[in-house]
């Protein structure tokens, strides 16, 4: 499948990169007076609800332990959220584009790889959530889904599922919703189609430094992976409506 390097109307809503770790110390300590240092342009910082809540109780919850804790904006283009066993960016709109994205994510990295407060690198994801507007049609006119439970087409009806695709060393996390609504900035808000795609590489504990290098080698095709199976999700139809524009 040719691969479109542009559209005119961008569905992008969010886009996160994440990693996992263990530490040897609490990072939502000791991050964000790294950070407020080491990166250049403007900084605030805010305490997220999860802070509130005892660090025995996090650790004993699955479902906490990689909870951000602290929320840094910088340069009013970007959130970096730590928690004490993850950092995650994520952009704010209007999407910048993959270019000034990655350049963004690998400065993360190298500063926090090269602190020496991480022990190991457990994963990496990259996530992008897309809202298709409702006046480019709905479910069946959008995503490429054929979906029947007995006799009756689901896909015709209010949906929500998950499939976690195999590719590679990769999984996909792919959820579709056949109406969702965000409210950009400005304050407008927009109904459509969701289509999210997570991509996620787990690792055997590699060292922080090993990871560094890895990613700087590997994350153009960590985010490949992830447009390609984006545009799978949709019908050609829907895809044109969008304006793709290809080298």
């Amino acid at each position: 499948m040719k691969l479109p390097v542009k559209l005119a109307n961008v569905p992008i809503v969010e886009a996160v990169f994440e990693i996992r770790f263990k530490a040897a110390v609490p990072t939502s300590s000791v991050l964000p007076g790294l950070f407020f240092t080491s990166l250049a342009g403007s900084k605030t910082f805010q305490r997220l609800p999860a802070a509130e809540i005892p660090e025995v109780m996090r650790n004993a919850d699955p479902n906490l332990q990689y909870a951000p804790l602290v929320a840094l904006t910088w340069n009013e283009k970007y959130s970096i959220q730590i928690g004490d066993r993850s950092l995650g960016v994520a952009c704010k709109l209007p999407y910048p584009g993959w270019s000034e994205f990655k350049k963004q994510i690998l400065e993360l990295v190298k500063v926090v790889t090269e602190a020496n407060v991480l022990t190991s690198v457990e994963r990496c994801s990259l996530k992008y959530t897309n809202i298709i507007p409702s006046d480019l049609g709905s479910l069946p006119d959008i995503a490429a889904i054929d979906l029947k439970i007995g006799t009756q087409e689901a896909h015709r009806g209010h949906l929500q599922i998950r499939a976690d695709l195999l590719d590679g060393e990769a999984i996909h996390i792919v959820q579709i919703v056949s109406e969702g609504t965000t409210t950009l900035i400005g304050g407008r808000s927009i109904t459509g189609v969701v289509i999210d795609v997570d991509t996620v590489r787990n690792f055997e504990s590699v060292k922080p430094a090993d990871f560094a290098d890895q990613l700087l080698n590997s994350i153009d095709d960590l985010h490949t992976k992830t447009k390609r199976v984006f545009f799978s999700c949709l019908k050609p139809q829907a895809l044109e409506k969008l304006g793709p524009t290809y080298a």
